[in-house]
């Protein structure tokens, strides 16, 4: 617990700069952003940003169909509260670009941007909760 509350605190820079830089159409992208922690699955292994004795992995991701079809935003082009997201592969068209547009990359300027940021929130956190921890069995 402690380390999955670390990651997510570690992970709020990486979301507000992705919000920031993110296109912004009708919102919907920006409003399905959201931090997902969560002990790696095995396809997560096989990927190369995973070490396989990684205890937890941290990712700024669009939220599932089922959370999106449930979510709530003020649409930027009517300035009308919305309910519902479509769930499509917008996040991954904006920063990768079509066959018909350009890539509008927000996510990997968003991690590279904050990764000593991160990394700073991240060590803290777990100083801290080393530190109460220590003090706590220590007496």
């Amino acid at each position: 617990k402690i380390l999955n509350n670390a990651v997510k605190l570690a992970m709020q820079p990486v979301l507000s700069t992705a919000k920031a830089l993110v296109p912004k159409d009708t919102g919907a992208l920006m409003a399905s952003l959201r931090i997902e922690v969560r002990k790696p699955t095995t396809r997560d292994k096989k990927s190369i940003y995973v070490n396989p004795s990684d205890v937890v992995i941290g990712t700024v991701t669009t939220a599932p169909g089922k959370v999106l079809a449930k979510k709530s935003f003020t649409n930027l082009k009517t300035k009308k509260k919305q309910k519902g997201i479509e769930s499509d592969a917008r996040a991954i068209a904006n920063e990768f670009g079509t066959g018909k547009m350009a890539a509008h990359p927000f996510m990997r300027p968003a991690i590279e941007s904050t990764a000593p940021q991160t990394l700073g929130s991240l060590s803290n956190s777990l100083s801290t909760a080393l530190d109460k921890y220590r003090s706590k069995h220590n007496k």
